[in-house]
């Protein structure tokens, strides 16, 4: 299930939510996988990323034994898409056997147009925290700088990744069209007759841009992931993050880091249009304002 930022996380939460109700008509969506705080399927990912392919044969043969009963078993992250061009494709194809071992495969990608996909994306990799494996998380670069990246050039072809994802898994990949009803539309297509009307998660909405721009500029100023996990909290007091992500990156700081920072950093930040990405430099520059005596009165303290 990928993409990123195209209604994966309203599909994992919805599947999630009737999961009882979808094994009652043959669907199963495992529940053993899904740590605390999340609705998908991330582990599989994490198996294949680190080699640990004993492990995930069992898993998944537990998670089929529990599906006895079921036509079809759902499994569901996006990582797969996010990240399909860092490993090789034969790896990819062991990976994709290990499932076809008990029976027909089939991939969902979602796909968003050009423009707001790109949007969207650089707003996910400025927020991110960095992993090894993607470079561009926690990207400094302006927008015009950041969507001529070979890796995002690649993730952007939408049909060229599906092409290479049905090559990889020998499989079939089905293509939905991002839009607000795109969620009742593959959980309809798997076989189950939803029709609440129900519109893509309000859960883990946007940042505004200027958050973005001021979390961007930070990405470039930090020293430490430490320091800018304390830059997230310091934000999410000050403007309340709606992002899932962000509010759990402030979560992780700690406050004798938030104690440290030094609000003249703030002096570097610059109010001036990042290319192609829009923001209002007066709201900008009210939230620089506002963090920083949220800073002063917290070290009063």
């Amino acid at each position: 299930m990928g993409y990123p930022k195209a209604a994966s996380t309203a599909f994992q939460d919805t599947m999630y939510q009737y999961h009882e109700q979808l094994k009652d008509v043959g669907i199963y969506y495992p529940m053993d996988l899904i740590p605390n705080g999340s609705t998908k399927h991330e582990e599989l990912f994490q198996m294949y990323r680190l080699k640990r392919l004993p492990l995930l044969r069992k898993t998944l043969a537990k998670i089929f034994s529990e599906a006895k009963n079921c036509h079809t078993v759902v499994l569901s992250t996006e990582s797969i898409a996010n990240f399909f061009y860092q490993y090789a494709e034969d790896s990819w194809a062991d990976f994709f056997n290990e499932f076809k071992i008990y029976g027909m495969l089939e991939l969902v990608l979602v796909c968003r147009d050009y423009d707001s996909f790109s949007l969207s994306y650089y707003k996910q990799a400025v927020v991110n925290s960095q992993p090894s494996i993607m470079a561009f998380y926690s990207t400094s670069l302006f927008f015009s700088e950041f969507i001529i990246l070979p890796d995002i050039q690649k993730i952007m072809n939408v049909r060229q990744l599906s092409k290479d994802l049905a090559n990889a898994s020998d499989s079939c990949v089905r293509e939905f069209n991002y839009s607000s009803d795109v969620v009742q539309e593959i959980i309809n297509w798997l076989g189950f007759d939803y029709t609440e009307s129900k519109r893509l998660n309000s859960s883990n909405l946007s940042l505004t841009n200027e958050q973005v721009e001021l979390i961007r500029q930070l990405n470039g100023i930090c020293e430490n992931i430490l320091e800018r996990n304390a830059w997230f909290y310091i934000l999410n007091k000050c403007s309340s993050l709606t992002s899932t992500t962000a509010v759990r990156i402030a979560e992780k700081a700690k406050i004798e880091d938030v104690m440290k920072l030094n609000p003249n950093k703030l002096n570097m930040i610059n109010v001036v249009q990042n290319s192609g990405f829009m923001f209002d430099p007066s709201e900008l520059s009210r939230l620089i304002t506002s963090i920083r005596l949220q800073i002063i009165q917290l070290q009063k303290m």
